[in-house]
Formats: C-alpha cells, structure tokens, sequence
C-alpha cells in the first residue's frame, strides 16, 4: 500500500475481503476519489485505527498491520475487551499518538 507523506493510506479490510484503497489522509488538502460503499451485514465490527497503533520502529508496516488484522479478527467479540485486548498488545510504549474506536453493527432500524 502507498505512503503519503510518511503516513499509509486509508484502507478497509474485511476478514473475508481484501484491503481497498481509500485515498490520501483526511487534511493533507489533497484530491479523494470518489466516496465507495462497503456493505456490511448485522453483527459485523468496524475497527478503526490511527497507524500510531501498529507502526513500530524497524519493523515492515505492513507486518504490523497484517498481524493487528489478526488479532482483531480473532479478538474477543465484546467491543470493550477488545479494545482493551488490542491496546494492551499494540498500544504500549508508543512514540506516536494512538487511537482506536470500534463498533458493533446492529440491524438497520429503519429498513427501507
């Protein structure tokens, strides 16, 4: 995946999809492709990460990140103690700001 100006970026990864590609940063000022969206069924989780969480000095990104999207897939199902699951095995001694923010995907309560 590309880096932009020592950033990767952004991207969503469904255990049973591959990674798409979503642009450059939000604030860089630069032009985003158009908007995609990514069906998900209820039940799904969405887990979003700041690349503080997984980067890690002399170590591939793409390694770190390979192996946070295994922890997550195979993480504990409530979101709390995944959370805390997944800080305590990548958020430790960071040199970086780090942030996390997960959620369960309920059924659409208005279906149309």
């Amino acid at each position: 995946m590309e880096r932009l100006h020592g950033h990767r970026q952004g991207s969503v990864t469904r255990v049973d999809d591959p990674v798409a590609d979503h642009g450059p940063l939000l604030g860089l000022r630069l032009s985003h492709p158009p908007a995609h969206v990514h069906p998900a069924e209820p039940g799904s989780r969405l887990v979003l990460i700041t690349d503080g969480l997984v980067e890690v000095r002399n170590r591939d990104l793409d390694d770190s990140l390979a192996e946070f999207l295994d922890a997550a897939a195979s993480g504990p199902r409530e979101l709390e103690a995944l959370c805390d699951f997944l800080l305590r095995s990548f958020g430790e001694d960071k040199e970086d700001d780090i942030a996390l923010l997960a959620l369960h995907l309920g059924p659409d309560p208005d279906p149309a």
